[in-house]
């Protein structure tokens, strides 16, 4: 084989791997592009969700929910209790 038929066939593979090379780029900066835009979408998602969420919890402040609050939860078992004992 000659060498310029040698030199051909070398700049024709490296011309093929290029191209191969080329398009996967494309393909995966796509894909890259693609998943930081639904990250992004669901980090806004997220900080409106947190922000209702915050806007509906702020009128109790520190305060929890009655069920949770221990007195009432002994009140609640006390009066359960006097009213299975009376029948």
């Amino acid at each position: 084989m000659s060498k310029i038929s040698k030199l051909k066939k070398s700049r024709a593979n490296w011309k093929g791997k290029s191209i191969d090379r080329g398009s996967e780029n494309r393909k995966l900066k796509k894909e890259l592009k693609r998943m930081r835009r639904e990250r992004d979408r669901l980090k806004q998602e997220n900080k409106e969700l947190k922000a209702q969420l915050d806007n509906q919890t702020k009128p109790y402040g520190n305060i929890r929910p009655y069920s949770d609050h221990p007195s009432i939860v002994c009140l609640w078992s006390y009066q359960l209790s006097s009213n299975g004992a009376s029948h």
